[in-house]
């Protein structure tokens, strides 16, 4: 039985709340508290920006790498051959 999105959201959250917000860390309530309120925090955040930021394309993700960030890719790749040889 796989956990579905809810199961991803929801590990993903607990990861977030201890690598970046201190994990059980707090001032008045004990540790287990903290990390629930704090997963919870992450999570709601999660769900509004998956309500407010429309969905992109695959379609125009690929075009936008391809146009984009492989020519960006090339000119970084000879700035940095060019300060390694000065």
């Amino acid at each position: 039985m796989e956990p579905g999105p809810g199961g991803d959201a929801g590990a993903f959250s607990g990861a977030a709340a201890s690598a970046f917000l201190g994990g059980w860390l707090g001032p008045w309530l004990p540790g287990p508290v903290w990390v629930l309120l704090k997963m919870l925090a992450v999570l709601a955040l999660l769900l509004l920006i998956g309500r407010l930021v429309p969905r992109l394309q695959p379609e125009r993700c690929v075009t936008l790498m391809w146009v984009v960030f492989l020519p960006l890719s090339f000119v970084d790749l000879i700035w940095a051959g060019t300060v390694a040889l000065l």
